[in-house]
């Protein structure tokens, strides 16, 4: 997984060696989502070599989030995020 920082100017630097083998990102939809996973080097990567990478994908089923729910409470945009799919998906 890819890291860029932004700094005060709006500067992006690439910041190498983020991930390492084993590393995994849950991703959680609460509405229809179109999903594009791409295994290719980042465009600000500044090595020279392409080494595309293996990947695994797998997905499951959950239940909906309740009003207590940890990604709807750990931060205010979340709560406003799942509000607003709420209004229009439920």
């Amino acid at each position: 997984f890819s890291k860029v920082t932004v700094d005060d100017m709006g500067n992006l630097t690439f910041v190498s060696g983020n991930s390492q083998p084993g590393d995994f990102v849950d991703l959680r939809f609460e509405m229809n989502t179109l999903v594009v996973v791409v295994s290719s080097q980042h465009v600000l990567d500044p090595s020279s070599l392409y080494l595309p990478k293996p990947f695994a994908l797998s997905a499951r089923a959950i239940s909906a989030a309740g009003p207590y729910d940890f990604c709807r409470k750990s931060c205010p945009e979340n709560e406003r995020g799942f509000y607003n799919t709420e209004l229009v998906f439920r």
